[in-house]
């Protein structure tokens, strides 16, 4: 008999075990889906974040293109003239 009672305090045992990983994969797939769902949205932050830095330095390069090309024309036209 004492075996038999031994017996059902592991089954229990194990019974309250399973029950537990299962809340705790349970959670930690939940835990894993909100993960994911953050990641998503900070690539797409930084995805938006890197096209209007892009769009900024594009307008730079296009201003600091026609400046230096206004610099070299106002050097061009002070040479023609003879200084």
């Amino acid at each position: 008999m004492e075996m038999l009672s031994a017996l059902e305090k592991k089954v229990e045992n194990l019974i309250t075990l399973i029950k537990r990983l299962k809340d705790e994969g349970s959670k930690l797939g939940k835990e894993n889906q909100e993960l994911r769902e953050q990641v998503r949205q900070l690539e797409g932050s930084l995805l938006k974040e890197a096209k209007q830095v892009e769009l900024e330095l594009t307008e730079e390069r296009e201003t600091t293109k026609q400046v230096v090309d206004d610099l070299i024309k106002s050097i061009d036209d002070l040479i023609e003239s003879g200084g």
